[in-house]
C-alpha cells in the first residue's frame, strides 16, 4: 500500500512538473531584420562632356588612374554589402 502511495505521489509531482514547464513556456517574437545598404553604383564610363572615359588601343584598355580608383571603390562596397547582409542574417 506504501509503494503504490510513493508511486502516486510521484507521478502527481512528475505530472505537476511537467504541465507547469509545458504551459509556461511562450513563443518568442519573429526578429525583425533591418538590412543594410551602402549606396553604390558604378562610375558612368563618360565624362560630363561625353567623352570616353575608357579607351581600347592596341588591344590595351587604358583610362585614367581616378577612374580605376571609383571603379575600386565601387567594388569594395558592393563585397562591404554582402558581407553585412550575410552577418545580418
Amino acid at each position: 500500500m506504501q509503494s503504490r502511495k510513493k508511486k502516486a505521489f510521484i507521478l502527481a509531482i512528475l505530472t505537476q512538473i511537467l504541465i507547469t514547464a509545458l504551459t509556461s513556456c511562450k513563443t518568442l517574437r519573429p526578429e525583425e531584420k533591418k538590412t543594410i545598404q551602402i549606396e553604390a553604383s558604378f562610375p558612368p564610363p563618360y565624362d560630363e562632356n561625353g567623352n570616353q572615359i575608357v579607351i581600347l588601343e592596341d588591344d590595351v584598355v587604358k583610362m585614367p588612374l581616378w577612374y580605376w580608383l571609383k571603379i575600386t571603390e565601387f567594388a569594395v562596397d558592393v563585397e562591404t554589402n554582402l558581407k553585412l547582409q550575410e552577418l545580418k542574417e
